[in-house]
C-alpha cells in the first residue's frame, strides 16, 4: 500500500469521527429541548386549575442578554415568559414594562428569525424566534403591560 492510499484512509476514517461526533451533538441537543419542552407544558398543565394557560406554545429561541446568548425554549402564558435553557428563569409579565420586535439585537442578526425584546426593571433580554412567531407574541404581552411593572 502505498503511502498516499495510507494518508487518504487516515483521512477518511477522521472524516467518519467526526461525522459520527457531529450527529451525536446534535441528537444530544434535540434531546434535550424536547425535554424542555415537555417539562414546560406538564407545568403549565398543572397550573391550570389556578387560571393559567399558554398564549404560545413552547419554541426553540435563543436569548440574547448584554453579550451573552443561549440557545432555551421559551414559552408565554398569561402570567409569565418561561425560558427554560442552562438555567430556568420565569418573567413575570407584570413586571415586563415594554415590548417590541425587532430584526436584530445588541449586534445579532438571524437568517428567519425576529427578536421579542422584553424591558423590565432589571433590563432588557432580546428572544429570537420565529419571525413569523414575533407578532403573535406581541399581541400577547401587550394586554399584560403596565400592571405593576412600572
Amino acid at each position: 500500500m502505498s503511502l498516499g492510499l495510507i494518508i487518504l484512509a487516515a483521512i477518511v476514517l477522521l472524516l467518519a469521527v467526526v461525522a459520527l461526533l457531529v450527529v451525536a451533538i446534535i441528537r444530544a441537543s434535540a434531546r434535550t429541548l424536547a425535554q424542555r419542552t415537555a417539562a414546560i407544558e406538564a407545568e403549565v398543565t398543572g397550573n391550570a386549575a389556578r387560571g393559567e394557560r399558554l398564549l404560545c406554545p413552547p419554541t426553540f429561541a435563543r436569548i440574547r442578554r448584554g453579550r451573552m446568548t443561549t440557545r432555551a425554549v421559551v414559552a408565554l402564558t398569561n402570567e409569565r415568559v418561561i425560558v427554560s435553557g442552562p438555567s430556568r428563569t420565569d418573567v413575570p409579565l407584570a413586571e415586563v414594562m415594554g415590548a417590541r420586535s425587532q430584526r436584530s439585537y445588541n449586534g445579532e442578526l438571524w437568517s428567519g428569525a425576529a427578536f421579542v425584546v422584553l424591558a423590565s426593571r432589571a433590563g432588557e433580554v432580546g428572544i429570537a424566534i420565529r419571525a413569523a412567531d414575533a407578532p403573535r407574541w406581541l399581541d400577547a404581552i401587550q394586554p399584560s403591560l403596565g400592571k405593576g411593572g412600572a
